[in-house]
């Protein structure tokens, strides 16, 4: 009966670790922004902000893959971009996201990537916690490919593959319990090739591992255990990308 249970319990698990971003996210909307203490956000800040200061922003055409509620929206309109277009799978994020900037242009992505943005038109495209999320990575990259202008340039963030690979969740409190997002593991040897077939070149590369300098947060969350288990493992990364050729 014990051994029951216990694969009973796995199978739950598994369930809950297999939960769609599109409906996880909707139901985490109404709260994303309320999260003065979450890890991934403070150091996707700290990384994104890095990424930034060699990009020139002014005058430029930015697409944000992935965009949520905006969270990095107030940094990127204060460097004066020609405009900016938002492009998200969860309409609720959506919602919250035009609710701050009502006059925002965003569109809802479906399970083929598509973009509506026309080709050769974008001159910075970010995506920021995004990637994992994407099961195919292969199409994401083809159409980003497309829309991008040749020596445009891309700026990525997000949960790295080693910690994912080494059951890293991504997780939220929803009435009472705790869902787990689905995350596909890329590894970032795959996703500097994806880019590299598309015409686009890895500029940069920066890791933040799980350090005495991030120990507070899990502290503070009564997770030491878990600071324990993945010390020293790199929890994001942070890629600047070029376009520097056209592909078919």
């Amino acid at each position: 009966m014990k051994l029951i249970q216990k694969v009973r319990s796995g199978l739950q698990i598994f369930r809950r670790k297999n939960t769609d971003p599109r409906r996880a996210y909707n139901r985490w909307a109404s709260t994303y922004d309320e999260q003065p203490d979450n890890l991934m956000l403070t150091l996707d800040h700290e990384l994104f902000g890095q990424l930034l200061k060699n990009v020139d922003l002014r005058d430029k055409l930015i697409v944000d893959i992935g965009c949520g509620t905006g969270r990095h929206w107030n940094t990127l309109f204060a460097a004066h971009p020609k405009a900016l277009v938002g492009y998200d799978v969860s309409e609720e994020m959506l919602k919250i996201l035009n609710s701050k900037y009502p006059l925002a242009k965003t569109y809802e992505v479906k399970d083929d990537n598509r973009l509506v943005s026309e080709t050769g038109s974008v001159d910075i495209l970010i995506s920021t916690l995004a990637i994992a999320h994407i099961k195919e990575i292969e199409t994401a990259f083809n159409e980003w490919s497309r829309v991008l202008k040749r020596g445009s340039e891309l700026l990525i963030t997000d949960y790295h593959p080693e910690t994912l690979a080494r059951g890293g969740d991504r997780t939220f409190s929803y009435q009472g319990k705790t869902i787990y997002i689905k995350n596909y593991v890329h590894p970032l040897n795959k996703i500097i090739a994806l880019a590299e077939q598309n015409g686009i070149q890895l500029i940069s590369l920066s890791e933040k591992r799980i350090d005495e300098t991030v120990k507070h947060f899990y502290e503070k969350h009564n997770a030491l255990n878990v600071y324990e288990r993945f010390k020293g493992t790199p929890i994001i990364y942070g890629m600047h990308l070029k376009k520097v050729n056209d592909t078919e």
